[in-house]
C-alpha cells in the first residue's frame, strides 16, 4: 500500500532532524486533537499533501478554503542558536482505514 501513497510538497522545508508526530484519528480522537492544537499553538504552516486511492474522497472546509484530507504542517525552528528543531505534525480529518503510522511512517 505504501507504494500508493503520492506526497506533494507544498513548500521546500528543510526537515533533517525534525520531530514528526502522527495527527491521524484514533480513538478518542485524542491525538487529532493534540496534532490540531500543536499546529495553532505553534503557527505552523502548511508544506505538504499525501494522496493514495485508498483515502476518502473528503475535503474539510475551513474559512471557505477546501483542504486536503491529509496535510502535513511544519514548524519554525523552535530552540536558540545551539540547539533548533522543527516539528512536523501529519494531520487527517478523515479516519482512513488500514492506514496508520506504520505505514505512512515507511512512506517518509
Amino acid at each position: 500500500m505504501t507504494e500508493d501513497i503520492k506526497i506533494y510538497e507544498l513548500k521546500r522545508v528543510d526537515l533533517k532532524g525534525a520531530t514528526v508526530i502522527d495527527g491521524f484519528p484514533s480513538v478518542g480522537l485524542v491525538s487529532s486533537i493534540a496534532a490540531n492544537y500543536l499546529i495553532n499553538m505553534l503557527k505552523m504552516e502548511q508544506i505538504g499533501i499525501m494522496d493514495s486511492m485508498y483515502f476518502p474522497t473528503v475535503s474539510l472546509v475551513r474559512d471557505g478554503i477546501p483542504q486536503n484530507p491529509v496535510r502535513i504542517y511544519a514548524s519554525e525552528r523552535i530552540g536558540d542558536e545551539n540547539s533548533s528543531d522543527r516539528v512536523v505534525v501529519f494531520i487527517s480529518s478523515a479516519t482512513i482505514r488500514g492506514f496508520g503510522s506504520r505505514s505512512s511512517g515507511t512512506e517518509v
